[in-house]
């Protein structure tokens, strides 16, 4: 029997999926309706990018044989990984994939910013690195509830004020 409500915490991708479709949402995380999720090849791409730049932002090596990424992807991965760790040596990391937490009213809202650097001009930036080819106009970023979202988490969660929010397909 369904609780009619969801007791949260409100992941940032949460509240975009009811954004998008509050009866997916519904029928997902408050009725329970399970439903085998598809590991897609831009999910698995995603993930992978997003593991391997914060490996590389701690200051690891990076290992760049296949191991536990699927073949068919592998090689998009460490192209689009490269490019990163190429264009991004020199900035001044002050956090990769923190996760960020925060109440509104009796709402606790959490989630993870991919990165948050001072860039050469001493500005503190917060980067969301997006796998596609496809960069968002601003308009849509001013409107992306995931991205205000992250603008709040590094104010309130973290104690950071952003001087810039950029989105990057790098």
């Amino acid at each position: 029997m369904s609780n009619n409500r969801y007791r949260g915490p409100y992941r940032q991708s949460l509240l975009k999926l009811y954004s998008e479709c509050p009866r997916k949402f519904r029928l997902l995380n408050v009725d329970g309706i399970e439903v085998e999720k598809e590991k897609t090849a831009p999910l698995i791409i995603g993930s992978n990018v997003h593991k391997l730049i914060h490996t590389f932002h701690k200051r690891e090596s990076i290992d760049w044989r296949r191991g536990e990424i699927p073949y068919p992807v592998w090689e998009q991965v460490m192209e689009l990984v490269n490019i990163y760790s190429n264009h991004n040596r020199g900035i001044e990391v002050i956090h990769s994939e923190v996760m960020f937490e925060f109440p509104i009213n009796s709402y606790t809202i959490t989630g993870t910013i991919d990165i948050v650097y001072r860039d050469n001009e001493g500005r503190t930036v917060l980067r969301d690195i997006k796998t596609d080819s496809t960069e968002p106009t601003a308009d849509f970023l001013a409107r992306d509830i995931q991205f205000s979202l992250y603008y709040l988490g590094a104010i309130r969660g973290l104690g950071i004020k952003p001087d810039l929010l950029v989105t990057c397909p790098q």
